[in-house]
């Protein structure tokens, strides 16, 4: 089964389990209204993925292969 990129996630697809955070609907180039932020908060009630931090236990690559 082919697995898909998320959005934001670095191309390195080396991250298998994200950490999340809240939504940061500052980072959208359009105005949201209440309500559309509510729903937005009740479809993701636990957060986002943030690509800015590694992922869950996820460790440095250093000292491993790196290219195949």
């Amino acid at each position: 089964m082919a697995r898909h990129v998320l959005a934001g996630e670095p191309l390195s697809n080396d991250v298998l389990k994200c950490k999340l955070g809240s939504i940061k609907l500052n980072g959208y180039n359009v105005s949201f209204t209440s309500a559309e932020r509510d729903q937005l908060k009740s479809i993701y009630p636990k957060g986002v993925c943030d690509f800015s931090k590694p992922g869950v236990g996820q460790e440095p690559t250093e000292g491993t292969w790196l290219y195949f």
